[in-house]
């Protein structure tokens, strides 16, 4: 994996991990902070995933 991946992949987490830490005690109940955690989670891994698909399909059809 190449370095400016790592990076930024690193701040994609740290960055919502570090509000959803603030939030913690801002007095959401524990389903709503669970709703919260899914929405952060699910939306990181699409945008990895779109970002990696991107990347993967631009390459291939850029070689061609």
């Amino acid at each position: 994996m190449k370095r400016w991946m790592l990076s930024k992949g690193l701040w994609r987490l740290w960055i919502p991990g570090g509000s959803m830490l603030l939030l913690g005690g801002c007095g959401l109940s524990d389903a709503q902070l669970a709703s919260v955690w899914q929405s952060v989670i699910t939306t990181a891994l699409t945008t990895m995933m779109s970002q990696w698909a991107t990347t993967l399909f631009g390459a291939a059809s850029g070689a061609t």
